[in-house]
C-alpha cells in the first residue's frame, strides 16, 4: 500500500503564475535597458562622426579661398553619405574677418541631429 506524505505537496499552480510573472518583468528590463544602451552607442557614434567630418570641412575653409566658400550646403559622399554640411558666412564690419559657422547635419526629415562650430577666417580679397 502506498502513502501519501502531506508535507511534501509542491508548488500551486498560483505560485508557479506569480514566479512567470515576475521573471517576465525582470526579463523586459533587462532588454529595454539593452536597446536603450544600443541607441546610445549609435548616437555617441553619429555625434563622433560628426565631430570629424567638421573638422575636415573647417580645415577645407582654412586652405581655400573662403570668398568661394559663402553660404555653401552639400552632402559627404561614401559611407558617410547620411550626413551633410552647411557654411554661413559673414564679413564683420570694420574687421578683416569673415565670421564663419560650418555644421553637420544627419537623421531624419522629423528628426534632425546637428553639430555645429563658429570661427573667424581672415577675409581673403579674390585676386
Amino acid at each position: 500500500m502506498l502513502r501519501l506524505n502531506k508535507s511534501n505537496k509542491g508548488f500551486l499552480l498560483f505560485e508557479v503564475a506569480v514566479a512567470v510573472v515576475i521573471l517576465s518583468i525582470g526579463i523586459t528590463i533587462v532588454l529595454q535597458s539593452f536597446n536603450s544602451a544600443i541607441m546610445s552607442v549609435k548616437l555617441i557614434r553619429d555625434y563622433t562622426t560628426s565631430m570629424f567630418l567638421l573638422e575636415q570641412k573647417m580645415v577645407e575653409l582654412e586652405m581655400a579661398d573662403n570668398s568661394q566658400l559663402i553660404d555653401r550646403e552639400g552632402s559627404f559622399e561614401g559611407e558617410f553619405s547620411k550626413f551633410s554640411w552647411k557654411i554661413d558666412s559673414a564679413l564683420m564690419d570694420k574687421l578683416p574677418l569673415d565670421k564663419t559657422g560650418v555644421s553637420v547635419l544627419w537623421g531624419t526629415k522629423t528628426s534632425v541631429r546637428k553639430f555645429s562650430v563658429q570661427t573667424y577666417l581672415e577675409h581673403k580679397q579674390a585676386v
